[in-house]
């Protein structure tokens, strides 16, 4: 990437060049295109084009490789969105463990059985591995601000650049229709192409590493039009301190039948608090049980059980 950022010659008397004068000369887009805002819609296209599922495939090789037939299977993913929310469910495939995250659309969680926490929360190796698999999940605009111009597969893109946690990054965003099309992760550690099909639904996303080896490809199918029910997005965040974001960094954690662990297990599934209090009485949040909770953990079953009942909301007749 050249020092000195030029914009690509605009391909058409009406395209991109006009739709950027546009944003740079009238008061009202100018102050609506800010860059927080141009890399939130760009992520929005990306988790939840609308309303309904998708799901993926994810093959990765953390060392890089120089042809995709030599990336393995690593995980399976399933999208349920509703702009601007999404669910997602990453499975993995050698160990059949289940992470589920759920984007509000204004953060996103790492939900387990005993309530939610913010994903950029947890611990480190657990949000930099969700991230890299399921990109933009958990990608913050926060502090986002505009660079140059540069043209990716001959798409004129604004890049838009930060900071995080884990160091700088840059996405080019397509000033033509706003969509995501490459990001660069930890200053360069990482760079991901993102393709389109028709409709403009994402197809695949390809990662290379800083020498140019393939270490991630993740393949989308087709999008599902349904209807999503807004309770399959609701969270509610778990309480407990850093003992409680470490059992959250280990994975999902067991809930118990009784008791008050009962009132974390019941309240990160939604259960209907009127319910809540004619079966279990007024309850109050033990946080010596919830760390006894921490220690258990439930079987692969389990899990499955709970994410095939849809029930992060409340509960449906």
């Amino acid at each position: 990437m050249s020092p000195a950022r030029k914009r690509a010659p605009s391909r058409c008397r009406w395209g991109s060049g006009a739709v950027l004068a546009l944003l740079l000369f009238s008061p009202v887009l100018a102050a609506a295109a800010t860059a927080e805002e141009t890399l939130a819609r760009a992520a929005r296209g990306v988790l939840a084009p609308g309303e309904g599922q998708a799901t993926e495939a994810v093959f990765a090789a953390p060392s890089g490789v120089t042809t995709e037939a030599d990336l393995p299977l690593v995980a399976r993913a399933r999208y349920t969105y509703k702009a601007p929310r999404v669910r997602v469910e990453m499975t993995d495939v050698a160990s059949k463990a289940v992470r589920l995250l759920v984007h509000d659309g204004k953060e996103t969680w790492l939900v387990t059985q005993v309530g939610a926490t913010r994903l950029s929360e947890v611990a480190p190796e657990v949000r930099r591995a969700l991230s890299e698999q399921a990109f933009p999940v958990g990608a913050s605009p926060a502090g986002a601000r505009l660079g140059g111009s540069e043209a990716v597969g001959g798409r004129p893109a604004q890049l838009i650049e930060g900071t995080g946690p884990e160091g700088a990054w840059t996405m080019w965003v397509d000033t033509a229709d706003g969509r995501l099309l490459r990001y660069r992760l930890r200053g360069g550690e990482q760079v991901g192409d993102l393709t389109y099909g028709a409709g403009g639904a994402l197809r695949k996303v390809t990662v290379k590493n800083a020498r140019g080896q393939l270490v991630l490809v993740r393949f989308r199918d087709v999008p599902a039009r349904m209807a999503v029910e807004d309770g399959v997005f609701s969270v509610e965040q778990a309480r407990g301190g850093g003992d409680l974001g470490q059992a959250l960094a280990r994975g999902l954690t067991s809930g118990r039948t009784q008791g008050p662990a009962v009132t974390a297990t019941a309240g990160a599934r939604g259960v209907d608090e009127e319910i809540q209090h004619k079966q279990l009485g007024r309850m109050h949040l033990d946080y010596q049980a919830l760390a006894e909770v921490e220690r258990f953990r439930i079987t692969e079953t389990d899990v499955e059980n709970f994410l095939r009942a849809g029930k992060l909301g409340r509960y449906r007749e």
